[in-house]
């Protein structure tokens, strides 16, 4: 008996510390706040969040990421996953194009838009410039202006390496040091939130709203901690 004990004293014994190889640190961090998460999530922690897939947990257990298609900490979804991918040699190109019907006011770091039709490409994170950024038509987190009524089509392309990213328009203005809102400004105007690239292909997603309402909006990365960071720029209806 005492050995048939002392055997599966061990067997738990192994467990245990199996357990807390695999999962230990993962629960470490996640309570310390946001971290990577652990070996089947790929995702990142906050405070006893969850992660699904390649995404993020909020204190509510919604997802930021790549399967669920999820953007908002209340469990509002954007219009769905990476609908495709760039190669990483056209990245910069299509960053610094100047778009069609655009002016580009390099000194005000400025582009507006005059036509009905709105159309220009967003970089998340791209290379050759500071972290939490987005470049578009040459210029980082520029404003844009565009005419009410504007039929607006965005691709937007996570060209960051190492860190996820998205594009969401909302009502709301900075600073964002106590968090991001859920919501999008206009019914459309939000991507999902994007894995970094791989083998020489960036992940992209296109979306399209139509501008109703004059005001000043805040495009931003809602992943936390991001638009905090400095990842945001204006965008006005006029």
């Amino acid at each position: 008996m005492a050995a048939r004990t002392g055997m599966w004293v061990g067997i738990v014994l192994v467990a245990v510390g199996v357990a807390g190889v695999l999962f230990g640190p993962r629960i470490a961090d996640a309570v310390g706040g946001r971290a990577y998460g652990g070996m089947m999530s790929a995702g990142y922690g906050m405070m006893g969040g969850k992660s699904a897939g390649a995404g993020y947990g909020m204190m509510n257990g919604s997802s930021y990421g790549m399967m669920g298609g999820g953007y908002g900490g209340d469990g509002n979804s954007a219009p769905g996953a990476a609908s495709g991918t760039v190669p990483s040699s056209e990245v910069a190109r299509m960053g610094n194009a100047v778009p069609t019907g655009a002016t580009v006011i390099r000194s005000g770091n400025r582009i507006v838009f005059s036509g009905s039709d709105v159309r220009f490409t967003v970089l998340g994170g791209p290379q050759g410039q500071r972290d939490l950024t987005y470049r578009i038509a040459g210029l980082v987190n520029p404003s844009v202006v565009v005419p009410k009524g504007a039929s607006v089509h965005i691709e937007f392309v996570n060209a960051d390496a190492s860190m996820p990213h998205n594009f969401v328009l909302t009502a709301a203005a900075p600073p964002f040091t106590a968090g991001v809102p859920t919501s999008t400004a206009f019914a459309g105007a939000g991507t999902s939130v994007l894995s970094p690239g791989s083998n020489g292909e960036m992940n992209e997603q296109g979306l399209t709203f139509t501008a109703t309402s004059t005001g000043t909006y805040t495009y931003l990365c809602t992943v936390p901690g991001h638009a905090a960071g400095g990842m945001y720029g204006r965008f006005i209806v006029q």
